[in-house]
């Protein structure tokens, strides 16, 4: 029997964070931009910048600090695009104020499958995600909700630890 972790993310071919029957794209992009504030990590200052992200054959997300550094990467949704491209930020000392980097917030394999990858669940300790729980990933957060993708990946195993210790 598949262990919790691996029902909520889903399998994959060989990235864990990878759904395993991706759905079909259109052969169109859109490109969208939303001004966010990125978190300094080293001082507590807030900056302006922008998300900007494509949907399609060649899907990216890319940051742009206004007065900062930026980082843009590929990948097969939303989300491994993000989290690549997040990656570059934080080694240059930021993080955005969206959703898709907050603590307590992570998608699963489902929602990456029929949905682009685009929206995370708000996750509970101790409570299975509804669909009530979905949100935009780029949606903006509190300074205090964010962490590094570490921190974030650690409280998810930890939230799935726990949901499968109930189940």
């Amino acid at each position: 029997m598949p262990s919790f972790l691996s029902r909520f993310i889903g399998s994959s071919r060989s990235n864990p964070h990878v759904p395993a029957d991706p759905v079909s794209r259109d052969a169109q992009s859109t490109d969208e931009y939303i001004t966010i504030e990125f978190l300094e990590r080293a001082t507590g200052a807030m900056h302006q910048g922008t998300v900007g992200y494509r949907v399609g054959p060649d899907t990216l997300v890319s940051f742009a600090v206004w007065d900062g550094p930026s980082s843009r990467s590929a990948g097969f949704d939303l989300f491994e695009a993000f989290m690549t491209a997040r990656q570059g930020l934080e080694a240059q000392g930021f993080i955005p104020l969206i959703a898709g980097a907050a603590r307590h917030c992570y998608p699963s394999g489902m929602a990456r499958n029929m949905g682009e990858g685009d929206q995370v669940y708000r996750l509970t300790p101790g409570k299975a995600p509804e669909i009530e729980d979905l949100v935009f990933m780029f949606d903006p957060v509190e300074a205090e909700s964010v962490a590094t993708l570490a921190e974030q990946k650690k409280a998810f195993e930890h939230w799935a630890d726990r949901m499968a210790q109930e189940t």
